[in-house]
């Protein structure tokens, strides 16, 4: 929670600094109106002509950090399933965290990778390069839950993180080009869970190996479907 206020904060000073600043020709007790909002050189002219309305920054940011962690709920229901049925029954390594703790820290950095996206897409561009590969990138990383936890596929799994890291890196160079060194900088926590997250699905791939398509996961959320069918068979 501490660490998802802080992000929000963030989201909302730098979404104030993004803001238009039009220039009145004379000073007025009030507000401009449309017809004194005349810029006083050719450049200023050219920056009110192509600025964004004064809520535009903000609310696009807010899509952007509610986008990403809207999209990390995707795989919430393959989580949720595996928790209950297969994962905590096949061997773990002894530093596995506790079930409760990849809710908050997932939602912090989905917040983070779409503040940081904000800022480039507000600087870059919506189709920019940069954006473009984050959108890809979060593709990925959004199959990962399904692939790991519903068709309990380890092996390919961890050849996803391997492939998260490689793109991740690119892209903290991406950013870090596109909308100066914060907006990587808000990249590197993920980059760091990722490399736990890795780490992790390696060491349960070495203590649940993969013999022609079967692992421990499989056989014992296969067992627990046969469990729910025998119970409703008996049941009937």
């Amino acid at each position: 929670r501490p660490l998802l206020l802080i992000v929000l904060a963030f989201a909302i000073t730098d979404a104030a600094l993004l803001q238009p600043h039009l220039v009145c020709s004379r000073p007025t007790a009030g507000p401009c109106t449309p017809a004194q909002r005349w810029p006083r050189t050719r450049s200023s002219a050219r920056r009110v002509a192509t600025a964004s309305p004064p809520c535009m920054s903000a609310a696009a940011t807010a899509a952007w950090v509610g986008g990403c962690v809207l999209s990390g709920t995707a795989g919430v229901p393959s989580v949720v399933g595996a928790t209950k049925t297969w994962y905590r029954k096949i061997p773990l390594p002894t530093w596995t965290p506790p079930d409760r703790v990849f809710a908050p820290v997932w939602t912090s950095l989905y917040a983070m990778m779409g503040l940081a996206t904000a800022r480039v897409a507000a600087a870059a561009g919506v189709l920019s390069a940069p954006v473009v590969h984050f959108l890809a990138h979060l593709c990925v990383n959004l199959l990962w839950a399904p692939i790991f936890f519903g068709l309990q596929r380890l092996r390919l799994a961890l050849l996803m993180n391997v492939a998260l890291i490689a793109s991740l890196s690119v892209l903290l160079g991406q950013y870090g080009i596109a909308a100066a060194s914060p907006s990587a900088l808000l990249l590197c926590p993920y980059m760091g869970w990722l490399l736990f997250a890795t780490a992790l699905n390696f060491a349960i791939c070495r203590l649940n190996p993969t013999a022609r398509g079967y692992n421990n996961a499989r056989w014992q959320a296969d067992l627990a479907k046969l469990q729910k069918r025998a119970a409703s068979i008996a049941a009937a």
